[in-house]
């Protein structure tokens, strides 16, 4: 990603040698600072930054000689010392990384594979977020702290992930790019365990996303997360929402099965069905025919009463081992298992 960088009318003014803006924490990523040094080594510009940071540094054999070289004038009036490290090492194809409360700087190929790309994915991380600040009214900044975000969520980072989506909500851009950081952050709170919160930003992506394809996911998780909580009652608009919205199949029939089963949870049994009949051409399909089976067998065992209920009762274990669990989305598919079992 290149974003253009806009050439001042008037040069900052940078005093020689380096400037600890501020520090928060003994870390490089928490330390902010002003650096302009003329033809220093690598390893003696590396040396004069961390020093100012009182960080510890630890360098391999390999990479204090590869440091030895003379470099250009370093300038750069606000960056953070993690940002200097990855620009400062790369002429010299040396890396760095936080261990044991101390940078460690050696040659890339000491590292294994797994930490290297670790190490190369916070570079890019770092490069990104950077880009994005320096020009937050710029066209591409909500995708950058979108991607960043979603590549963070991958790999489990979670903090990373919701700091990345609420930056770019904080951006003052309309860009279709808000209803997609507002569902994923909804995603985020609720891997968090916060489920009040992300039920709150699951409806705030409904809102945000009229005419947007995730506005059906997010009314089907906000009614996933609603009988999740126990609150069945409250589960059934927002799922009837989802399936009167989907645009795509697969959303509506995890909708429609969601809803007929909501419906089973509250007693209401023909509402269920109705559900059932409405969309059974869409359920149609080999990856959701088990599914609608279970439901549907369901909703005739709770109708139904003596002989006629003991059959439904057999239809139900036939098709508990036809149906696919992951089509439940989520835990609620075993409450309502749970209860087929109990009836």
């Amino acid at each position: 990603l290149k974003l253009p960088i806009p050439v001042p009318t008037e040069q900052p003014r940078l005093t020689p040698g380096v400037e600890i803006l501020y520090q928060l924490a003994a870390h490089p990523d928490q330390v902010q600072v002003s650096v302009l040094l003329d033809r220093q080594s690598l390893f003696d510009a590396v040396r004069l930054v961390t020093e100012a940071a009182a960080l510890r540094v630890h360098w391999s054999d390999t990479a204090r000689q590869r440091c030895q070289v003379r470099g250009k004038q370093m300038a750069n009036s606000n960056c953070s010392l993690a940002t200097f490290l990855d620009y400062a090492l790369l002429p010299a194809d040396v890396v760095w990384i936080w261990s044991d409360d101390k940078i460690a700087i050696c040659d890339s190929s000491a590292l294994d594979r797994s930490t290297l790309a670790q190490v190369a994915w916070e570079r890019a991380e770092r490069a990104a977020r950077s880009a994005a600040s320096t020009h937050p009214g710029h066209s591409l900044a909500p995708y950058v702290y979108l991607n960043v975000g979603n590549a963070a969520f991958r790999r489990s980072d979670f903090e990373t992930a919701e700091a990345s989506y609420r930056q770019l909500l904080q951006l003052p851009s309309s860009s279709p790019t808000r209803t997609e950081a507002t569902f994923n952050l909804a995603k985020t709170l609720r891997q968090k365990d916060l489920p009040r919160e992300a039920l709150q930003m699951f409806y705030r992506a409904a809102d945000l996303g009229q005419g947007h394809p995730l506005r059906a996911a997010a009314y089907l998780y906000a009614g996933r997360m609603h009988i999740d909580g126990g609150e069945i009652g409250e589960a059934i608009r927002p799922l009837m929402r989802a399936a009167s919205l989907a645009t795509d199949d697969q959303t509506k029939q995890v909708a429609a099965v969601t809803l007929s089963s909501a419906y089973l949870l509250a007693d209401n049994p023909h509402a269920a069905n109705t559900v059932l009949m409405r969309f059974r051409e869409s359920l149609a399909g080999r990856d959701f025919e088990g599914t609608a089976a279970l439901v549907a067998s369901l909703w005739r065992m709770q109708v139904s009463s003596g002989t006629e209920r003991l059959r439904a009762g057999r239809a139900v274990i036939t098709a508990l081992n036809q149906v696919t669990w992951a089509d439940f989305f989520g835990s609620f598919g075993h409450l309502v298992l749970g209860r087929a079992l109990g009836d």
